[in-house]
């Protein structure tokens, strides 16, 4: 049993570091040849190897400087950047010493949870919006990428060479299929261009049908419906107009839901509508909070400028949206992202209905 906790222990700081912007693995294999040399997994020599050594993961966190400036990290021998990612930030902790460097050049190192507003109308005169063209010009231009086989994962508007597979998402996905003579018909709300989609597009490939319909703002239907949308990918302007055209067995809210102006609202349809599964993904939960908390999300420039309104739910009144309509919870497990908003966690869920 502890050999099976310290696998998942390995697996879960894996995925943390994997999906960082911090841990550039390109970078690390051209800066360390070594480890390219001997065919080593990256990541994995970092974590227990190179941060230790000093080996910096990418160009905006240095090992060196974090361990030597944070005794009690390099003292309880963990990670450098696992410990900054898991605590360090929500901690104040700085990633390396060129932070006034940093805010020169616009450089900003991970995305950044800022507020507690009142209100949406509030939030929105202190950022950008989710309206900026930019953002779905990049998602656009590292999504084809992803489709035309260039690179293997999108997220976020970023490419990876590795898919990074949310485990508990795909199992949800193949229990439903399972259940319904081996067809998947989703209704991705938020669904981007197809992110979640493709990847796990080759998991599900094993199904003898496979209808994912994702729900978007207009310009990414548009888009979608131009360049993305084939027999098995569809793109819709609403819920509705989706519901009324497809066969549904599973709602996807992949971190979505905390994106939407009244989330409470979308909740509520969502659990009206019937559909036998729901599963939820990369959702912010405050663990001691008494309410939601409506932040604005900023994200580095080196991804794309733009900052928008986030909300963070208090759990017992996001759950009850889905016992109200009888849905019960299947599973419940950890999701990969982090923030630094304090007593914060991304949690996932699945639920059916009887």
């Amino acid at each position: 049993m502890f050999k099976v906790k310290q696998n998942l222990t390995r697996f879960l700081d894996l995925t943390i570091l994997r999906t960082s912007r911090l841990f550039d693995r390109k970078w690390y294999l051209a800066q360390y040849p070594d480890v390219s040399q001997a065919k080593l997994d990256p990541v994995l020599h970092y974590l227990v190897y190179g941060g230790f050594k000093g080996r910096d993961p990418s160009p905006h966190f240095s090992s060196c400087w974090y361990l030597n400036t944070y005794k009690d990290v390099k003292t309880a021998r963990i990670n450098p950047l696992l410990h900054y990612l898991k605590y360090g930030r929500r901690e104040g902790r700085k990633p390396c010493n060129q932070e006034a460097e940093q805010e020169k050049m616009g450089v900003q190192d991970e995305i950044v949870y800022t507020g507690d507003y009142t209100s949406w109308e509030e939030a929105l005169k202190n950022c950008t919006g989710y309206d900026n063209p930019e953002i779905l010009e990049k998602v656009k231009t590292a999504l084809l990428k992803v489709k035309k086989g260039e690179a293997k994962y999108e997220r976020d508007s970023v490419v990876f060479d590795e898919i990074q597979y949310s485990w508990p998402l795909l199992a949800g996905l193949l229990r439903v299929a399972c259940e319904h003579e081996n067809q998947l018909n989703v209704l991705d709300f938020g669904g981007s261009l197809g992110s979640s989609y493709f990847q796990n597009q080759e998991f599900l490939s094993i199904l003898e049908k496979v209808r994912w319909c994702i729900v978007e703002q207009p310009s990414f239907v548009e888009v979608g419906k131009e360049l993305f949308q084939d027999l098995d990918l569809a793109f819709y302007y609403d819920i509705d107009e989706c519901v009324k055209n497809e066969k549904l067995n599973v709602v996807l809210l992949s971190g979505v839901i905390q994106c939407v102006e009244n989330p409470h609202v979308v909740l509520r349809k969502i659990t009206s509508l019937g559909v036998k599964y729901i599963i939820v993904d990369r959702t912010p939960i405050i663990t001691d909070a008494k309410r939601d908390r409506l932040t604005i999300e900023t994200v580095p420039p080196r991804i794309y400028s733009a900052s928008y309104p986030s909300w963070f739910f208090e759990r017992n009144m996001f759950l009850k949206h889905f016992s109200d309509n009888s849905y019960k919870m299947v599973a419940e497990f950890q999701g990969f992202d982090l923030a630094n908003i304090e007593n914060s966690v991304y949690k996932g869920f699945i639920f059916r209905k009887p």
